[in-house]
């Protein structure tokens, strides 16, 4: 499925906040201005929320289901879905073992709140990214495993490691920027919030 915009020039600020919109529902970029998601019903309403903010800025868009016949396969979109999300595993992999080398080496009369606060962020960033990790991207087992051994060290520490407190509906709302009621919950430019995930199995294209 494919999102094919336009957006005006000014104010800047518009580019920055559909790219961040793109980037935190896991949408791909194609060619420059088109952007795929798996076909799916989700992907489908997770567009079309997009292109009404596109519309609302003053851009243009539009929402296709598409096969590619030569140039790109269907494999190749896959990768490219891939790439994205073992890039942000190697990060939150990366950050786990510093966050790891930390913790051993912070005496036990210390306190690590800022590192149960580091674990928390990373593992709440862990699970927005595998929300969006449609087609089980190599990075995911590295990742998972290290945040499960990090974990375990902050438990044997005696700190207790918890992820985001806030109640699941309100971490969508924050994730796609609207609530149960379908309703546009969308922050300002300013302080944009990230939007959704889809499902994990899709197909590629229409």
């Amino acid at each position: 499925m494919l999102l094919i915009h336009q957006l005006p020039a000014k104010p800047a600020y518009v580019r920055v906040k559909i790219w961040r919109r793109l980037q935190a529902l896991g949408a791909v970029a194609v060619k420059n201005a088109v952007h795929a998601l798996p076909a799916s019903e989700h992907s489908q309403e997770d567009f079309e929320w997009l292109l009404k903010e596109i519309q609302d800025s003053g851009g243009e868009a539009v929402i296709c289901e598409a096969q590619f016949i030569d140039g790109l396969t269907d494999g190749d979109i896959r990768e490219l879905f891939n790439a994205a999300r073992d890039a942000d595993y190697a990060e939150i992999a990366e950050e786990a073992r510093a966050v790891a080398a930390r913790l051993a080496e912070t005496p036990l009369t210390e306190s690590r709140a800022d590192l149960k606060a580091q674990f928390a962020r990373l593992k709440a960033r862990h699970t927005q990214n595998t929300a969006i990790d449609f087609f089980d991207a190599n990075g995911r087992q590295s990742a998972d495993g290290l945040l499960r051994g990090l974990e375990q060290s902050l438990t044997e520490r005696g700190v207790e490691p918890n992820a985001d407190e806030r109640a699941p509906n309100a971490v969508f709302e924050s994730l796609t920027g609207r609530g149960d009621d379908g309703e546009s919950h969308y922050e300002s430019a300013e302080h944009p919030s990230s939007p959704s995930c889809a499902p994990a199995s899709h197909r590629v294209c229409g």
